[in-house]
């Protein structure tokens, strides 16, 4: 036996199996839901049953889209073991056939039955009423069978005529139907005179397949408990476990009407409704990852559903996200300290993870002695790794000392995650401060004497200082690690770098771990290697007053003689002098000025009466030291 059950179009046939689902069981009309929800039958009262011979129809009660009847069989009749019930409407338009096939002749006995109008095809009739007739005879083998107690039940609507035939309905109009007899017209007129059949009107019979034209919508969805509360985006994620809705309706109820709420295709309850607005609390516990989806439709009194709100979604998580990881950021590493350069850098002073969406939290604390020291940084979580950056004032906060990293995450839903594993680092933005205390020993005289060209100073411990002289670097040397101190002996190639002379200036700098780079200030001193300098070139560099390059009385002329190596000059008892050849007659020149340089300058002022035209020439061995030295 074929036990599924089959619903289709008008004008189809429709199986109900008896083993599975009794014919007018509840369980029976709850499988018609789709159907029955816009179709209600009210019977408010009853008519006079007509009889007719063989048997004899009357009605009883109803219930929500079937109407129930009682088939009263008369044992004079062919003894026919089925029974053949159709609807008409008022205009005598059939609407539906139903064929119950059982297993034994249904001979003096009461056959009480349903009739299903959804089951039939039917979702509209006339409100005047609905006529049944009724034929006892012999159902074929198109139609479903059953036992006595759960005969097989086959809906339809087609107004064919019935053949006779094996896989027919034979029906017991004739003394001795085969066949070729007992065919019925089920497509003939109501007016027509009975014959074979019974049949009985229930003027009162009313379909109700309006539906409300009130349309609800759902506004929100409510979370009440946790971190996150109120309004719950469509969509969206609550840890409440316990949903409260609220909506609003196009226009107020009227009598009879209520608002039911749907999860999916289940009723969930009805909503409290005030004026245009209502709301409703679901009463289930809800649990971890489960997605809802709530629908709600105005119900009338007949039970049709007015179109469905759109659906508002949400899923619960109540589970906590992963918890955050901190990586730090480049260049930064928990022995080294972090210049401001890199706490600050756009790359991040450290790196974290978190779960996409959530509110990540980063705190960075550092604590100098009782006071503790705090700056917290929020971001939204993407599931890969973040930059966290901190500002100048925030290393500022923190100060130069150790500082420990914390995160943790909170998802949409309101969830907190563990605390993440701590990360530290060191805040160093102190640059070394190196000083030179000495060049050359107390006179700052760098010479050939022993131990004489020592640079001498101290700095950060441990650290290696670098001496230049300009850009020039001399050397390096690296600092006590107790103490501090370092000494940095000149070499011969250092000396040569910074040559004889006075003024001469040299630094220290060093670079701490962190990578900070600090400076000391030049320190002052002079060479005297105990070489002889030597000119290396004499020339004529200037001249004031002269016009088109010919010199006049009182006109001054200026002549420069580059030395070897830088020099000192004294002026006492004289000033050195430089003769200068002015047409045959020597004439000396005064030193004016570049002692402490490799440059000397020398000035003459032109005499009335002195003429030169072939210029004026410098002689060689022409530097006179005139009692200077």
């Amino acid at each position: 036996m074929n036990t599924n059950t089959s619903v289709n179009t008008l004008s189809s046939t429709h199986f109900y199996p008896e083993a599975v689902l009794p014919p007018f069981s509840p369980e029976a009309l709850e499988r018609f839901a789709g159907v029955l929800a816009a179709t209600s039958i009210v019977r408010r009262s009853g008519t006079t049953i007509g009889v007719t011979t063989p048997i004899t129809l009357s009605g009883a009660s109803t219930t929500s889209g079937v109407l129930e009847y009682r088939v009263s069989i008369n044992s004079n009749a062919n003894q026919g073991a089925d029974l053949l019930i159709a609807a008409y409407s008022a205009s005598g338009v059939l609407i539906g056939y139903q064929v119950v096939n059982r297993a034994s002749n249904l001979t003096n006995t009461v056959y009480n039955g349903s009739f299903n109008f959804a089951a039939a095809g039917v979702n509209s009739v006339d409100l005047a009423g609905v006529t049944f007739r009724a034929y006892q005879g012999t159902a074929g083998t198109s139609y479903r069978s059953g036992p006595d107690a759960s005969p097989g039940i086959t809906y339809g609507n087609n107004p064919t005529n019935f053949s006779g035939s094996s896989n027919g309905f034979r029906v017991n109009s004739t003394s001795a139907p085969t066949a070729t007899t007992g065919t019925v017209d089920l497509a003939a007129p109501l007016t027509t005179t009975p014959s074979g059949y019974a049949q009985a009107a229930f003027n009162e019979v009313t379909i109700d397949t309006v539906a409300p034209t009130t349309t609800a919508t759902i506004t929100a969805i409510n979370d009440n408990v946790g971190f996150f509360q109120g309004v719950v985006a469509s969509g969206g994620r609550t840890d409440d476990t316990s949903l409260n809705l609220i909506g609003s309706l196009s226009a107020a109820l009227v009598d009879g009407e209520s608002l039911v709420i749907f999860s999916g295709t289940s009723q969930l309850g009805t909503a409290s409704v005030t004026g245009s607005t209502w709301s409703f609390n679901d009463t289930r516990t809800l649990i971890n990852n489960q997605a809802v989806s709530y629908t709600a439709r105005v119900r009338d009194v007949n039970g049709n559903l007015s179109t469905a709100s759109a659906a508002y979604t949400a899923t619960v998580d109540t589970s906590s996200p992963v918890k955050p990881t901190l990586a730090l950021g480049t260049g930064i590493s928990s022995g080294n300290g972090a210049t401001l350069a890199e706490a600050t850098q756009a790359t991040g002073v450290v790196r974290v993870t978190a779960e996409a969406l959530s509110t990540v939290t980063v705190t960075f604390t550092s604590t100098a002695g009782s006071t503790v020291n705090t700056v917290t940084k929020t971001l939204t979580g993407t599931g890969a790794s973040q930059a966290v950056v901190l500002t100048t004032a925030d290393v500022t906060t923190l100060g130069n000392r150790t500082v420990t990293v914390t995160a943790t995450a909170r998802d949409v839903a309101g969830n907190l995650s563990q605390t993440s594993t701590s990360a530290s680092f060191v805040i160093d933005t102190v640059a070394p401060a190196p000083v030179i205390n000495s060049v050359g020993g107390s006179d700052s005289t760098v010479s050939t004497a022993a131990n004489d060209n020592t640079v001498v100073g101290v700095g950060e411990k441990g650290r290696t200082v670098t001496i230049r002289f300009g850009e020039s670097v001399l050397g390096t040397v690296t600092a006590n690690s107790t103490t501090g101190a370092f000494t940095y002996i000149l070499t011969t190639a250092n000396r040569t770098t910074i040559g004889d002379g006075t003024n001469k200036q040299i630094t220290a700098s060093q670079t701490d771990a962190a990578g900070n780079t600090g400076t000391s200030s030049p320190f002052t001193f002079s060479v005297n290697s105990g070489a002889v300098p030597v000119v290396s070139s004499v020339a004529l560099t200037a001249a004031t007053g002269a016009i088109n390059n010919w010199l006049n009385a009182g006109d001054v002329v200026e002549a420069t003689v580059t030395m070897s190596t830088e020099v000192t000059v004294t002026t006492v008892p004289g000033p050195p002098q430089l003769e200068l050849n002015i047409n045959g007659t020597l004439v000396n020149a005064t030193y004016s000025g570049g002692s402490g340089t490799s440059s000397l300058v020398f000035q003459y002022t032109i005499l009335s009466g002195q003429n030169d035209t072939n210029g004026i020439s410098i002689n060689a061995n022409s530097l006179r030291l005139n009692g200077g030295t």
